[in-house]
C-alpha cells in the first residue's frame, strides 16, 4: 500500500530528527507513556490538513505537524528547549522536505510542565507544511 503525501512527509521529518545526538528515541504518534529513563525523546504527530483546489486536477494542502520534546531534569523546560532547538535546525535545513513539500514554516510553541512529576516537561512546536497532490491520488503531486 502506498503512503499518502502527508505520511511520506511525516516519515521524512522523523528520519531527519532521528539523527539528533543524545535523544533516546523519535516516535510517530506514540500512545504509551514515557518513562524518565526515556528522556529526552521526540514525538512527531500529524495535525490538521486543509486542502484547497489549486487547479483543475491539483490540491494545495496546508498541513500542521506537531514536534514534541519530552525531557526530565532539574530544569526540564530548558532541557526540552534544547531538544526542540536542535530539531528545528534539522527541519529548517530542508524546507522542501526532500522535495515532498512546497514549504515548511515554524509556528507556535507550547510548554507543559508535568505537575504530577515536577521534573518533566513537554514542549511542542507546530510546523505548517504546504504541499500539493493530485485530486484523485493523495500519494503524488
Amino acid at each position: 500500500m502506498t503512503l499518502s503525501r502527508r505520511e511520506q512527509i511525516i516519515q521524512a521529518l522523523a528520519a531527519s530528527v532521528a539523527t539528533l545526538p543524545g535523544v533516546t528515541g523519535v516516535y510517530r504518534s506514540r500512545v504509551a507513556a514515557y518513562s524518565r529513563k526515556e528522556s529526552p525523546a521526540v514525538t512527531i504527530e500529524a495535525g490538521q490538513a486543509i486542502p484547497t483546489i489549486h487547479a483543475l486536477c491539483k490540491l494545495d494542502w496546508t498541513f500542521d505537524v506537531l514536534v514534541s520534546a519530552y525531557a526530565c531534569g532539574a530544569v526540564p523546560d530548558t532541557a526540552a528547549d534544547a531538544v526542540l532547538t536542535a530539531a528545528h535546525g534539522l527541519l529548517m535545513a530542508d524546507r522542501t522536505v526532500g522535495g515532498l513539500a512546497i514549504n515548511l514554516s515554524p509556528g507556535p510553541v507550547t510548554t507543559d510542565l508535568e505537575r504530577a512529576d515536577a521534573a518533566s516537561c513537554w514542549m511542542t512546536a507546530v510546523y505548517t507544511i504546504t504541499f500539493r497532490t493530485s485530486i484523485p491520488d493523495l500519494t503524488i503531486a
